[in-house]
């Protein structure tokens, strides 16, 4: 997807980068650790050895996410900023606007993606 290929850009000019999946589709995908488990448990996310990118999936929800949880992302992804160099954050199509401009404000790169002839 566009948001793997740029963290991986990033990567393969040497950069440390962290990958953000907040799109519950992404559940379940292989490696990476879980979002929800980092902010339960206060913790921080070791950079890939000699580069690369590390990634972080959030869980599969049905309901909205409190605007707690979203706080509590925002302030996690500022803490993250002293073991990466580049953070990307895969928003999908969850988030609220006001949500997603606050996320991007965190990230080093903010894309829009759409499709042609595809509404909701």
């Amino acid at each position: 997807d566009v948001a793997r290929g740029c963290a991986e850009g990033f990567a393969a000019r040497g950069r440390r980068v962290l990958l953000v999946d907040l799109d519950p589709s992404a559940s379940g995908r292989p490696g990476g650790a879980g979002l929800e488990a980092l902010l339960r448990d206060d913790a921080d996310v070791a950079p890939a050895a000699g580069g690369g990118v590390a990634v972080v999936h959030a869980e599969a929800r049905r309901d909205a996410r409190p605007q707690a949880f979203e706080a509590a992302v925002a302030d996690w992804l500022d803490r993250q900023r002293g073991g990466f160099e580049r953070i990307v954050v895969h928003a999908g199509g969850v988030l609220d606007g006001a949500t997603a401009a606050a996320l991007a404000a965190r990230a080093d790169l903010a894309l829009l993606v759409v499709r042609a002839r595809w509404t909701s």
